[in-house]
């Protein structure tokens, strides 16, 4: 079934092309000769070339629009579908204004709405640990996050935001548990090799009574 739309999609576009395009190249020649500007039989020719001429932009139109379609495909499964080119205009300007309780209510307003948007929450939890002041909603949200199957990348983000918060408030059993879970999810990276000092400086720091 998949394959005969295909097909019926790949005809209706070359039938387009062929038109659109063979009534500019008649409408070309037409003003040229008109114009002086080639001879009757450079005009034969040019028609006599038409059905070539339109069959190879036919095709070069339908290879660049599957090429088009499975660079967008592949975009979208690698960063499984994250919302990139959604602004959060609206909260962004609340959060400029200082009306930072207004944009946490409008970011919760649009995650009811799209309860997928992963980056949407990640936003919400850096303005919650951030400027708002509320860290244990942070964390909640950031732990919502990663149990919503996130992306390389927002995982990377929500394990940094994650040790960075247990450091800031304190809580030392929760950041070596973090350090250690980021040491090996990232093992054979610098940000994973780092984690993995951090940790080991904590644990001779208690060994040693510090």
């Amino acid at each position: 079934m998949i394959g005969r739309t295909d097909r019926a999609i790949e005809r209706s576009t070359r039938l387009l092309v062929w038109l659109a395009c063979g009534l500019m190249f008649v409408a070309a020649l037409g003003a040229l000769r008109f114009r002086g500007r080639i001879t009757m039989t450079q005009m034969w020719i040019g028609l006599a070339s038409l059905p070539l001429l339109l069959h190879l932009m036919s095709s070069g139109t339908i290879r660049f629009l599957n090429f088009f379609s499975r660079g967008l495909a592949t975009s979208l499964l690698a960063t499984r579908g994250e919302p990139h080119s959604r602004e959060y205009s609206e909260q962004q300007a609340l959060v400029v204004a200082g009306r930072i309780d207004e944009a946490i209510d409008s970011f919760r307003s649009h995650i009811v709405a799209f309860p997928g948007d992963t980056e949407a929450r990640l936003r919400l939890a850096a303005l919650l640990a951030g400027p708002a002041g509320r860290p244990e909603e942070a964390e909640r949200t950031w732990l919502e996050v990663r149990g919503m199957n996130p992306s390389p990348r927002q995982e990377l983000v929500i394990g940094n935001s994650l040790i960075d918060l247990y450091q800031r408030t304190g809580q030392r059993h929760l950041l070596k548990a973090e350090l250690a879970r980021f040491a090996r999810i990232q093992d054979g990276t610098e940000a994973g090799g780092h984690a993995r000092r951090h940790l080991r400086q904590l644990v001779e720091e208690e060994q040693s009574g510090t």
